[in-house]
Order: structure tokens, then sequence, then C-alpha cells
């Protein structure tokens, strides 16, 4: 997918060109670093950003409720069984 973006020569701040992993498999790509790296890159940009979603959460959602797995599978089967009515 990515070759097929790079080969489309997009603008390279387009929001696709930008998405995780994008830019290193591009520069893998291009040669400049290995596929490796580029996963490597691409794993911990995704960490970092889902560290500052975590952030953001616990700053501004005071009233977040955890729920675990299987009480989420509840609630999931309550919504299906009203959404098929």
């Amino acid at each position: 997918e990515v070759a097929h973006l790079r080969d489309l020569q997009l603008d390279p701040d387009l929001p696709v060109m930008t998405a995780h992993g994008v830019p290193h498999l591009m520069a893998a790509l291009a040669g400049e670093i290995s596929l490796e790296e580029a996963a490597a890159r691409a794993r911990a940009d995704t960490r970092h950003y889902a560290k500052r979603q975590f952030t953001w959460i616990r700053r501004n959602m005071q009233s977040w409720i955890q729920v675990s797995t299987q009480e989420m599978k509840n609630i999931i089967d309550k919504i299906a069984i009203l959404v098929n009515r």
C-alpha cells in the first residue's frame, strides 16, 4: 500500500502520508533505512501516540469508567439485541 502511495506522488503533508508507519515505510522504500528499522520506529511512534491518548483521557475525562472484557461483551450483546429488534 505504501509503495502505491509513493507511486501516486501525493503531497507529503496529506493525512494519509503522515499516518502511523507511512513515513518510516517510505524511508525504507527509498533505501534510507531498513525495513526492520521502519517497523521499530512505527511501533515506537504508535506507543507514544497511545501514551498521549491515555494522558489526555486521564486529564480530560474525570468520569471515565473502566469495564472488564466480560462487562464489555455483555454491553455489546445488549446493544446488538436492541439494534436487531
